[in-house]
């Protein structure tokens, strides 16, 4: 029941991440502007804005335009929701350092709402960066507020080596940045580091790096493969950051027992 509860809530978040991420970079109110068709422009009713169940009830179809929704909107509720999921499980077992795994009393509880956020900043960074090429300074600073206030909370007495995980991520990056010209690495992925790198701790940021690169090679190579890219190609890093930040939490312990740091 609780984690059906928690799905349910994901889903509601994914459906502002659908609503975000298409107004944030058009400069776009995102809080207080009603819901409306991409298409037709009509203000949408709020039975059209209930998560999954509007997509269901309307089979797929605006209700004044009838134009096909694009499925990536009833997807993101899904994504988002099974994530919720995940940070659920995730608090319960894990065994790594990072600032969030926490699994007693009200800093479990704070870990968890924390997690929720920084679900949401991620995934809508993933999107943006895949639909625009950039990573708003507006979520990674919201995102850096959160990996400051974790690090207040749950430091332990290490706050220099998670600081010092958040700078060495960022001016890895950033050395990357000169060193391609800015082709390789972007700043917004630089500064997308620093936050992470803090939550994440020194050995989960060298583990995050390394499986961010890693499938983000496998990926452009399948693209190169597939004559989708060409070698020049520019492609956003940032979808690649968020993937390797999932895969980090849920198999640190697998990843620590190969490469011990």
């Amino acid at each position: 029941m609780l984690e059906s509860l928690i799905f349910i809530l994901g889903s509601c978040f994914g459906s502002f991440i659908s609503v975000l991420t298409s107004r944030l970079p058009k400069g776009e109110d995102f809080v207080f502007k009603p819901s409306y068709c991409p298409q037709c422009k009509q203000k949408l009713i709020w039975k059209h804005n209930i998560p999954l169940l509007g997509f269901l009830l309307l089979r797929g179809r605006c209700a004044f335009c009838h134009k096909r929704i694009s499925y990536r909107y009833f997807l993101l509720e899904i994504v988002t929701g099974a994530l919720f999921v995940f940070a659920s499980f995730y608090l319960k077992f894990c065994q790594d350092t990072s600032l969030l795994c926490n699994k007693s009393g009200y800093e479990h509880f704070i870990s968890l709402l924390s997690l929720f956020v920084i679900i949401t900043i991620l995934v809508s960074i993933f999107l943006i960066d895949y639909d625009y090429m950039i990573i708003p300074d507006e979520l990674v600073f919201f995102l850096l507020g959160v990996s400051i206030l974790l690090l207040i909370l749950f430091n332990n007495g290490f706050l220099y080596s998670y600081l010092f995980s958040g700078f060495l991520a960022s001016n890895f990056l950033l050395l990357l940045h000169f060193v391609t010209g800015g082709r390789g690495m972007g700043l917004g992925d630089v500064k997308l580091s620093l936050p992470v790198g803090i939550i994440l701790g020194l050995n989960g940021t060298i583990y995050w790096l390394m499986v961010s690169f890693v499938v983000g090679g496998i990926f452009s190579a399948f693209l190169l493969f597939a004559k989708k890219i060409k070698l020049r190609s520019k492609i956003a890093f940032g979808p690649f950051l968020v993937i390797g930040f999932f895969i980090t939490l849920a198999f640190f312990d697998r990843l620590s027992y190969f490469y011990q740091f």
